[in-house]
């Protein structure tokens, strides 16, 4: 039916709804050696939603997700979608002051965060008196049945996205569920991504190329994704993990050297991978063995333009 296809879904929330109930058991992503399928973000989105809505969040209150590259992060923003909350993903590095700014401008009314974060963030809560609750995971994941889904429709606010402030001030830009489909349904066509890719991202969830293009683009088609987190240094293990899953298409932080483009060695098997910068990617040929860095035009004609939404 029409109506069950993701890639015609008019929502963010909708889209990851009907991927859910047409491929519940398919990986989404993994991260540190562990599997989250569609079933269990819905399910654990339902849980954080509940937990929400119990704090007193509501439909179109701001909330502020300072996070790690984590599951919990999947489970938070979509929690928040599910009850019409709006999400705020937040570098989680940019300072006290910076992050205090970013909850006022974002008229943020509570923040969920780890306990790693907790002190800094104590900090910025206390210079932004609009931020009425800090949430963790354990407060978030509780036994209580999902809330009713939020009517949301594509012209309402679907998320907040800040820049980074390496130019200035981080400025904040409103995405509407209209724009985020848009755009991943242009991405997921340029890259003509199928459920047969395989997808390796080692760039952060609060970048838009890792957020939009590698975290919400595969499930169009549900092509499973695997996650590094963005404080790895050492390109080996990117490698490694593109040669292990035989990924079809990666991105990774404009850090990586032309250098680990050459050949690594892998059990006794020859592997290597395009190094590609954060606002690129690249489709990577099947079981091939060997390549350059180069610039996606280069690779495949059908490989993802970069999209940038500041």
């Amino acid at each position: 039916m029409a109506d069950a296809d993701p890639r015609s879904a008019t929502t963010l929330t909708e889209m990851m709804r009907r991927r859910t109930a047409l491929t519940p058991d398919t990986q989404y992503f993994e991260l540190y050696g562990e599997t989250v399928t569609y079933r269990r973000l819905w399910g654990q989105s339902g849980r954080f939603a509940a937990a929400l809505a119990r704090a007193g969040i509501g439909a179109g209150d701001k909330i502020c997700l300072i996070y790690p590259t984590c599951a919990e992060f999947f489970y938070t923003f979509f929690g928040a979608l599910r009850i019409g909350a709006i999400p705020v993903p937040l570098y989680p590095t940019l300072g006290v002051e910076a992050t205090a700014r970013i909850f006022s401008d974002s008229e943020a009314v509570a923040v969920t965060t780890i306990g790693w974060f907790r002190p800094g963030v104590d900090e910025s809560m206390a210079l932004a008196p609009n931020v009425r609750t800090m949430l963790e995971p354990p407060d978030l994941d509780v036994e209580a049945p999902a809330p009713p889904l939020h009517p949301a429709n594509e012209d309402d606010l679907a998320f907040l996205q800040y820049t980074s402030g390496s130019t200035g001030q981080p400025r904040g830009v409103m995405l509407t569920h209209r724009n985020v489909v848009s755009t991943i349904r242009f991405m997921g066509e340029a890259a003509g991504l199928t459920a047969d890719d395989r997808v390796v991202s080692w760039l952060p969830l609060y970048h838009d190329m890792g957020l939009i293009g590698c975290a919400f683009t595969p499930p169009l088609t549900a092509a499973p994704i695997w996650l590094l987190p963005p404080d790895l240094r050492n390109p080996r293990q990117w490698l490694e993990l593109i040669t292990r899953v035989q990924a079809t298409f990666t991105v990774s932080p404009d850090f990586v050297p032309v250098g680990s483009a050459s050949k690594v060695r892998v059990k006794g098997q020859a592997s290597a991978s395009k190094a590609c910068g954060a606002r690129g990617s690249s489709r990577l040929p099947r079981h091939s063995s060997r390549s350059s860095r180069s610039s996606p035009s280069r690779t495949d004609r059908r490989a993802s333009r970069p999209v940038s939404l500041r």
